[in-house]
């Protein structure tokens, strides 16, 4: 289909130049025509008739013998006159005046006894180049006249035929002069016929074949583009390539969890100047910084070859002292420098590093100017494909230091809370302890058994807390298994009713008739556990100033309409307000989920509510939600889906009563 395309784009440009070329040249010929026509004709039969005597020097005795025919008074008078007026006619036809048909007519235009004499061959012979243009079918009629005796005129005439005189100096000169016309016309119309084709009828045929080939393939630049259009085309083309190469520079921003850029999608980079521009060769290196010397990391070269190494000495050496030349100035960004026709050499930095590009162009004379400004552009695309992936794997490197940072503050901020109930159990028991056992009240040991308990309870807390923030491994490798919501929610609330020391009440409100989802238990006990000690932090901010006892519900629902999973987590708290204490409304609470954004003064990175979006709606196919409740306090709404075609092996739950 698209060969047919093509073939018929091509074909069509051509049709239309052998049209646009046939009228060009009709309309010329039309005009030469109207030139030999309508004025050298003209002025040349004038010329004739002005010197018509000097010219043709016919005798006088035609009309008497014209009139002895006509009007003679036997039929041998007649006869004889008319011999002698046909012997008159031959010499005349015969010789070398231009008339070359002489016939006598009686008043009604007929022929007087068959006395026609003609030469029709003698027009051919006697127009020539020197006497006639284009048109050589020069014919004029003349009446000579008869003799008019006795009221007879009208009864007759001699015609004579004639052509262009020959050797006659005053129409030869005409001749040249119109000639001189004529070749003036053709020069003009040829010189503007070169630009016709040159800067419309080619271009136009060029860009066309060009377009069209673009459809299946990148497009290729015109060679010695001299019209605007194939230089307005090349301009396109150039940004086309460019931008190819752009979208090809940005496959190292996907292929972030390398060390280094992968090599693949360089040597994509170096082949599509080389194959673009017409290069021989083309070079590569990318160049690290260690203190105040450069070292080489990879060369990638175009076509590839077996040198491609980092160990060879002198090659490293060249591409040490391109880069330290072409960028000699510090402040200076990239340098593209020429050498002749063929050669360039280019460099930029890149981040803590620089890259340098060199190479030669195939055929140096074939339109070099167009091509190494390509070349120039394609390195510079290349170089800030490098600097952008450089510059996320700097952004990566720092998001995962903050994320460390935050990830430690949580643990330690969680921790911390845990840790103030066993100091006050431990300083409990440390009191009691002090004491002689037979100083001690059964309501005293009572006291050191719980607290003991306590302390061991909270340990394990701890324990718990420290794996659930392990759980973040399974962001690289989830492992989803069938599990039960209320089970999931109902152990997670059992281990925060034994640590916290608010005097929280935790209300459970379960869908019995749930069914088992399949989940990422881990991850989903991190999303709740965040909300949780959000709604802990949301009390602690209260500094033990309740209006009412602080309390949790916690519901669960299924919707089998939409099959969905809801874990809602309501508080009678102080609602969610930003660090300044201002109750948020609805459009602000929606940010509250979002990577960096907190209404904490002292835990500010913002992570904890962003990992709980993370883990329902990446990990969970769901949906998070935040709202301030009229009566006071706060709700969360996770949604979840059970995710069976992330692990295809979970098997669905058998329908009952089988």
């Amino acid at each position: 289909m698209h060969s047919t395309a093509k073939f018929d784009y091509s074909r069509r440009t051509r049709i239309l130049n052998v049209v646009v070329t046939a009228l060009y040249f009709l309309i010329l010929a039309l005009v030469l025509y109207e030139l030999d026509r309508q004025h050298y004709t003209g002025e040349k039969e004038a010329l004739i008739r002005e010197h018509f005597r000097e010219i043709f020097n016919l005798p006088d005795t035609l009309a008497d013998y014209a009139g002895d025919v006509l009007f003679a008074p036997t039929p041998a008078i007649r006869k004889l006159a008319a011999e002698r007026l046909r012997k008159a006619m031959q010499e005349i036809v015969a010789g070398p005046t231009s008339i070359f048909s002489f016939e006598l007519q009686d008043a009604n235009r007929q022929v007087v006894d068959d006395l026609r004499v003609i030469d029709r061959e003698k027009p051919k012979r006697l127009q020539t180049w020197r006497n006639s243009l284009f048109l050589r079918k020069f014919e004029r009629i003349t009446d000579l006249g008869v003799r008019r005796e006795r009221g007879t005129a009208g009864s007759g005439r001699l015609v004579a035929r004639y052509t262009t005189p020959a050797n006659y100096p005053p129409i030869e000169e005409l001749t040249r002069r119109y000639w001189m016309i004529a070749a003036a016309l053709v020069a003009v119309w040829i010189v503007g016929y070169y630009f016709l084709y040159r800067y419309i009828l080619r271009p136009m045929h060029n860009v066309t074949v060009h377009l069209q080939g673009a459809h299946q393939a990148r497009p290729r630049l015109i060679a010695k583009a001299a019209a605007g259009l194939e230089a307005a085309y090349n301009e396109m083309a150039l940004r086309a390539l460019i931008q190819e190469l752009d979208e090809t520079m940005s496959e190292l921003l996907r292929r972030t969890e390398k060390p280094v850029a992968d090599s693949a999608v360089l040597r994509n980079g170096l082949e599509l100047l080389a194959t673009s521009f017409d290069t021989k060769s083309l070079a590569m290196a990318e160049l690290s910084q260690h203190g105040e010397k450069l070292l080489i990391m990879r060369v990638l070269r175009h076509p590839p070859t077996a040198s491609e190494n980092t160990g060879d000495e002198a090659e490293a050496a060249h591409f040490v002292e391109l880069a330290e030349t072409l960028l000699r100035d510090k402040t200076q960004v990239s340098s593209f420098v020429t050498h002749g026709e063929g050669k360039f050499q280019f460099a930029a930095n890149v981040g803590s590093s620089c890259v340098v590009i060199e190479g030669e162009l195939e055929q140096p004379a074939r339109d070099s100017e167009t091509r190494l400004e390509g070349l120039r552009l394609g390195c510079e695309a290349m170089a800030r494909g490098l600097l952008a992936f450089s510059a996320l794997e700097q952004s990566i490197s720092e998001q995962r230091r903050q994320a460390n940072i935050s990830l430690a503050r949580c643990i330690a901020h969680d921790l911390t809370n845990v840790l103030a109930s066993v100091r006050l159990n431990t300083m409990t028991a440390r009191d009691i302890l002090q004491r002689e056992p037979h100083e001690l009240d059964a309501q005293q040991w009572q006291l050191l058994r719980e607290g003991i308990t306590a302390i061991s309870d909270t340990m394990r807390l701890m324990q718990d807390i420290v794996d659930l923030y392990g759980s973040f491994g399974s962001l690289r490798r989830p492992e989803y298994k069938r599990w039960s919501i209320d089970a999931i929610v109902g152990e997670l609330l059992t281990k925060f009713e034994r640590t916290t020391s608010l005097g929280v009440t935790f209300e459970r409100d379960f869908d019995a008739a749930s069914p088992q989802p399949v989940i990422e238990r881990r991850l989903l006990m991190l999303a709740l556990f965040n909300i949780l000690t959000n709604a802990m932090d949301a009390f602690r901010s209260r500094k033990g100033r309740f209006e009412h006892p602080p309390r949790v519900v916690v519901r669960t629902r299924y919707d089998a309409a939409h099959e969905t999973f809801r874990i809602e987590v309501e508080d009678n708290g102080p609602g969610i307000r930003d660090a300044n204490g201002r109750l948020l409304g609805q459009g602000e609470i929606e940010q509250i989920f979002h990577h960096g954004y907190s209404t904490k003064s002292d835990f500010s990175e913002g992570f904890g509510l962003f990992w709980v979006r993370t883990i329902i709606e990446n990990f969970h196919g769901g949906h998070v939600a935040a709202e301030n409740l009229p009566t006071g306090g706060a709700r969360f709404i996770l949604e979840v889906r059970s995710m069976e075609e992330r692990e295809a092996r979970v098997a669905k739950p058998a329908p009952q009563g089988t």
